[in-house]
């Protein structure tokens, strides 16, 4: 029994009880981490991306977050990770071993045992040593160090959750939790064309709204044209959405984003079936395209709406940056 009981959901904002039902499977780390509203949707995106995002090799990913769970002794972590550990190739004598603490063995190549002495000295030790960080820049670059330690940093405080709080433990998940985050599910799936219901006749019509004090004029069209011009293809791979975006106001029209692996479609009108909707005012989307809107806080403060796949607009703007 957990030392605190789990929410009640039905007291928690729109954004949690959207952000939870979105997630492939409700465990019970889940449900605790949704006490904390704010941080909520925001810890469950950087465990996406930890799982789903990374240059790092996600068996080498694997191995550090089963050294995590073994350091740490949290056994639900340990559960959970072991079947998304397999399925990146870690064997069942490389689990056998990283469970008795034997990580030199000659099972682990170099830069596996190099990881797994990492995770052991970061969390017994305040810092690495000059030897072992030598290793790790030959053998490492610079972004795989950084998520190296990023990988190390979450699951141990997700760690000391499950500890501390004593979450009940549940049946291994398998790789459900490893597929969405990278996309995987909807990748499999054969997902029909989809067609706008209807389209503008006078896209040219629509009129020009400042996003933020400061800022050039833009009108609607505009905007999402600019969105199909900073797409970044590679960030959308195994990706497949549909997004209707609502904007409300003076000129409210609906427009879509249709997005397949590495293509991007701008649509006008209503769509059939989207995964997300977005509703919003003009002012506030223009400032989403700019980067000064958070979704995350707009949905917060009321400004931004969503249903659906609430955790794919929180990331929306990841696909289209800025140059």
């Amino acid at each position: 029994m957990a030392r605190i009981p789990y929410p009640d959901l039905s007291q928690s904002s729109e954004v949690v009880r959207q952000g939870l039902a979105q997630l492939p499977v409700q465990l019970n780390i889940f449900r605790l981490l949704a006490h904390a509203e704010t941080a909520f949707l925001p810890s469950v995106l950087l465990g996406r991306a930890i799982l789903g995002q990374l240059e790092l090799d996600p068996k080498i990913r694997e191995l550090v977050i089963l050294q995590v769970a073994k350091e740490t002794e949290a056994r639900y972590e340990w559960v959970q990770h072991i079947p998304i550990a397999q399925a990146t190739g870690v064997t069942d004598e490389q689990v056998a071993l990283v469970d008795r603490g034997v990580l030199e063995a000659e099972v682990f190549d170099s830069k596996e045992r190099l990881a797994l002495a990492v995770v052991r000295e970061v969390l017994r030790e305040p810092c690495l040593s000059d030897a072992t960080f030598e290793q790790v820049r030959l053998h490492f670059s610079p972004r795989e160090i950084v998520e190296v330690l990023l990988t190390v940093g979450y699951y141990q405080m997700l760690a000391r959750l499950m500890t501390i709080l004593e979450i009940d433990i549940d049946a291994a998940s398998g790789t459900q939790v490893s597929d969405a985050a990278q996309g995987l599910q909807r990748h499999r799936e054969e997902r029909p064309q989809t067609r706008p219901t209807h389209r503008s006749a006078a896209l040219a019509e629509t009129q020009p709204v400042r996003a933020a004090e400061g800022t050039q004029m833009m009108t609607i069209e505009e905007s999402f044209q600019h969105l199909r011009h900073r797409f970044h293809p590679s960030a959308a791979t195994g990706i497949y959405k549909v997004v209707q975006v609502v904007i409300t106001g003076e000129h409210a029209l609906n427009w879509a984003l249709r997005i397949a692996n590495d293509t991007c479609e701008v649509m006008v009108g209503e769509v059939e079936r989207p995964d997300t909707i977005m509703i919003l005012g003009e002012t506030d989307w223009l400032a989403f395209v700019e980067g000064t809107l958070d979704p995350v806080n707009a949905c917060m403060m009321g400004k931004l709406k969503v249903t659906g796949d609430v955790l794919f607009a929180a990331r929306l703007q990841a696909l289209f940056p800025k140059p």
